[in-house]
């Protein structure tokens, strides 16, 4: 039985294609943070200077039905109580509403 040598295929790279693919693996993530600060940029310039849709409020709400705020329904929750009050409050008084007490001068 022989021994032959040892027969090694290598391929020799093209060491400047591997270098400025590495460089530009190296500044991708640089790169993509600068695209991203730009687009920002544009896109508050472009809010600046457009009419944008107003936003929902409450009173627009649907899950208001009717359409006019909690705020109205605090009103009205008010309102019983002192309407509740006053009822109780004042049983068997007679009051004239809307006779504001005033007086003449002559001089």
């Amino acid at each position: 039985m022989s021994i032959r040598p040892v027969d090694f295929n290598g391929m020799i790279q093209n060491t400047q294609g591997v270098t400025n693919q590495k460089v530009a693996e190296d500044h991708k993530p640089i790169v993509n943070q600068e695209n991203l600060a730009v687009h920002l940029q544009h896109e508050a310039e472009e809010k600046a200077h457009q009419v944008s849709k107003k936003q929902e409020t409450a009173k627009d709400s649907k899950l208001d039905p009717n359409g006019k705020g909690s705020s109205f329904q605090e009103d009205q929750k008010k309102h019983r109580e002192k309407k509740e009050q006053t009822e109780t409050e004042e049983d068997g008084k007679v009051f004239r509403k809307g006779d504001l007490p005033s007086f003449d001068i002559k001089i």
